[in-house]
């Protein structure tokens, strides 16, 4: 069913872009009329993939581990802005339109 053409535009070709979200919005995509519910990685029902569970808590892992191992570094290309000076005066009240 993955690759039946009655199902999906070029089911042979590997383009990322058809999942994008445009590619199902933009009636202009020739991939609007995709039927992408047919593809289920883990299949679905009583038969499904037992290690569908783990394949996702492995690519949880493997995205933590990459977030915690990531270097922060500074960034050296932004300006800082420097700070605006204002001065305040009290105003006459005589100039405001409740004294009138």
């Amino acid at each position: 069913m993955n690759r039946d053409p009655h199902y999906f535009h070029s089911p042979t070709s590997f383009i990322p872009e058809r999942w994008l979200h445009e590619a199902t919005t933009d009636s202009n995509s020739v991939f609007y009329k995709d039927q992408r519910q047919c593809l289920q990685p883990f299949s679905a029902g009583p038969r499904n993939c037992m290690g569908q569970y783990l394949a996702m808590a492995e690519m949880r892992l493997i995205l933590a581990i990459l977030q915690l191992r990531w270097e922060n570094l500074r960034t050296f290309l932004l300006v800082g802005k420097k700070p605006i000076h204002v001065r305040m005066k009290l105003r006459d009240s005589s100039l405001s339109p409740s004294a009138a």
